[in-house]
């Protein structure tokens, strides 16, 4: 008899937290909206971050516009393109090509 009063104690425990949990979500107001910030650097002339904002504003429909399509692959191969190195900095020395001749 004992056992069973602790486990009808403890639904009952467990059904009035979740109640009260489920009444505190619905009363709380939802969270303000925010617009996003423009994270893209403009360069002046920089016709590709233009592009790839008007894309963006596109959603899901950029996948069938095809300049969309052609200024991602652009911005893709910017980005992976190596940098030149800075001025000032070291260059790294090629190892020396083997002699041909005995020590």
């Amino acid at each position: 008899m004992r056992a069973s009063s602790t486990i009808r104690a403890s639904l009952l425990a467990f059904c009035v937290a979740g109640a009260s949990a489920a009444s505190t979500h619905a009363q709380a107001p939802p969270p303000p909206q925010t617009q996003r910030a423009d994270t893209t650097q403009r360069l002046p002339g920089d016709d590709l971050a233009a592009e790839l904002t008007r894309c963006l504003q596109l959603g899901d429909d950029i996948i069938h516009d095809p300049t969309c399509l052609r200024a991602w692959g652009d911005y893709g191969r910017r980005f992976l393109r190596a940098a030149p190195p800075a001025p000032g900095t070291p260059q790294q020395r090629q190892a020396p090509a083997p002699s041909d001749g005995a020590r």
